[in-house]
């Protein structure tokens, strides 16, 4: 690592800036709402699986027995 008297070649630097659009940030409470929904579909789809999985145990169960 070079010390703070040391110069060294940095070589070529392709930096491009480009400007944001105030319309694509989210504010800190729409952001918050985003991730609730997400979270809450999230949770809904555990369940749903969580159910079917119980309902093909309980089916598999009652052909194996019959």
């Amino acid at each position: 690592m070079a010390g703070p008297d040391e110069q060294f070649e940095v070589g070529e630097i392709d930096l491009r800036i480009q400007p944001v659009d105030d319309r694509t940030l989210l504010s800190p409470d729409v952001l918050d709402r985003v991730v609730s929904a997400v979270i809450a579909r999230l949770d809904e789809r555990e369940r749903t699986q969580a159910g079917a999985k119980s309902d093909r145990a309980m089916w598999n169960s009652v052909r194996k027995e019959g």
